[in-house]
């Protein structure tokens, strides 16, 4: 549901990075039917999948290969991705903190999931129900750079607290 409604707000031709992990992949299953997109990843599936399908290109970001992560990560990826400015960056949550900040479990991922963010006009970050009110040792960053932020659940009363001074708009997949 998250990433049906992360693709209903990708037009056609837009230009796109999509994260790695499980939320992200099923962001580049939603998009299959999405003409002429322009995608930037560091995951090696979403790439496959996405590449040449409905006249799509897919930039594939280098960098040391984390089998764990099914993508690349490190100083080459960030390079990579410092030279593209996107429509939109669709970015999977770590965790998200009752500060709130965007936390991730490795510096690696932190520091190119920090870019992705920047790198685009709506910054999107995917967070199923489980990553709220948790912590990690990594900070991604505040999360007043995201646009939106879409998660699959009603958030409960401590993750509604925590996000009291977040200006981006939350929307909820339950129903999508």
């Amino acid at each position: 549901a998250i990433a049906r409604l992360a693709a209903s707000l990708v037009p056609d031709k837009a230009s796109v990075i999509i994260d790695f992990g499980t939320t992200a992949f099923c962001l580049a299953e939603a998009l299959a039917n999405h003409n002429g997109l322009t995608i930037i990843t560091a995951s090696l599936q979403a790439a496959k999948f996405l590449a040449g399908r409905n006249g799509n290109e897919v930039v594939l970001m280098g960098g040391q290969f984390y089998p764990s992560e099914g993508a690349t990560l490190g100083r080459d990826a960030t390079q990579v991705l410092e030279n593209y400015f996107v429509d939109f960056a669709f970015v999977g949550a770590g965790v998200i903190s009752h500060h709130p900040w965007l936390m991730d479990f490795s510096r690696e991922a932190a520091e190119l999931r920090a870019l992705m963010l920047k790198q685009a006009i709506n910054s999107v970050v995917l967070a199923d129900y489980t990553k709220f009110n948790r912590t990690a040792g990594y900070r991604v960053g505040n999360l007043e750079e995201i646009r939106f932020l879409i998660t699959d659940r009603k958030l409960d009363a401590m993750a509604t607290q925590s996000l009291i001074t977040y200006d981006g708009e939350v929307l909820i997949a339950d129903r999508f």
